[in-house]
């Protein structure tokens, strides 16, 4: 059969199964939203919605954004293994509970597109449902494929059990990985490299094509768990807001309700990373600071926060906080959100 008719005969089969869009539960598995940054060495979350944890010790990786793809993709993901051995490592991808409550007892069908630096056998994929703040396990999946030096597409496929046993709520999540490096499954080779792109997660029984997104939706799905105030500009605006007596008091609204009320930071350097301006004049110095929240008023939707060190404000008078003049290339005077799972 062509690869266009078999490509129809897989989206027939979604359409039996209940679906045509939407079908990815997987968010930015074409790697193609870098918002904290495009190369990363320690463990957490680097591009979007992708955690990384490693154990060994005395390995080192680094993990990119990476222009070698197979056709019709324009990233991956690579992992480029340092002179050790890696033996405990993976990175996944955590589904909010909302997002794959509905899929009690459903068959689910996993793929992606691998490739390697050299041949890998037995490579392990994982699925899991874990419960309360996923403290444990309710039910894991997991299936072994080889890994060669050419581009490939791996399919998986797995019933899920009932849900109505575990303890899930919306702290807990399905967590899926491409490659789990764990003993006694195959390490990741000393100097080896790995790329990774296309990661789907569907209903049904049939791995149908990729479903691509518009990059514009993508980065939105990817805000409900994390985002950063613009640093596209010299003087970005940040928030609005007024004078508080001897702060600057501003609310910053996201541009996406977030999944949970996130976690506030600072980015690069904080004091005189921002400009404080009520109508012509500016009312900051080089030593302004940044207070995480204010009030306890960070939300799900907003926070209001505080800009100290700062004097000659007129009360209660309209403000906007900005970036203080900062390169476009730095992330000074930026703030992040996190609410990641």
């Amino acid at each position: 059969m062509s690869s266009k008719a078999r490509g129809l005969a897989d989206l027939g089969n979604a359409y039996d199964d209940g679906a045509l869009s939407n079908r990815n539960l997987v968010i930015n598995g074409a790697m193609n939203v870098a918002q904290r940054g495009v190369s990363f060495t320690g463990n957490g979350y680097g591009l979007d919605r992708w955690f990384f944890n490693r154990y060994s010790s005395g390995a080192s990786r680094t993990l990119s954004q990476d222009t070698d793809a197979p056709e019709g993709f324009s990233h991956s993901l690579k992992y480029a293994n340092g002179g050790v051995a890696e033996t405990l490592y993976y990175f996944i991808q955590r589904i909010e509970r909302k997002n794959f409550e509905r899929l009690s007892g459903q068959t689910v069908t996993g793929s992606f597109y691998v490739k390697a630096s050299e041949a890998i056998t037995a490579a392990r994929w994982y699925l899991a449902v874990n419960g309360t703040g996923g403290g444990h396990n309710n039910e894991v999946s997991t299936g072994t494929y080889d890994i060669t030096t050419s581009w490939q597409r791996i399919t998986f496929t797995a019933t899920l059990g009932d849900f109505s046993g575990y303890i899930t709520t919306d702290s807990g999540f399905m967590e899926l990985s491409p490659m789990i490096a764990v003993a006694p499954h195959p390490s990741i080779p000393a100097n080896a490299s790995l790329w990774f792109t296309g990661v789907q997660l569907e209903v049904g029984d049939t791995a149908t094509p990729f479903e691509h997104r518009s990059y514009g939706d993508e980065i939105q799905r990817c805000m409900r768990y994390y985002w950063e105030t613009p640093n596209d500009a010299a003087y970005a605006i940040v928030a609005r807001g007024q004078w508080n007596g001897s702060v600057a008091s501003a609310t910053v609204f996201y541009p996406k309700r977030m999944r949970a009320i996130p976690t506030v930071a600072a980015l690069g350097t904080n004091a005189g990373s921002w400009y404080v301006q009520q109508g012509n004049t500016g009312i900051s110095t080089g030593t302004t600071a940044f207070s995480a929240a204010w009030g306890g008023a960070t939300t799900a939707q907003s926070s209001w926060m505080d800009w100290t060190n700062l004097s000659g404000g007129v009360t209660n008078a309209a403000l906007t906080v900005m970036r203080n003049n900062q390169s476009t290339s730095s992330k000074n005077g930026c703030l992040s959100f996190d609410a990641e799972l």
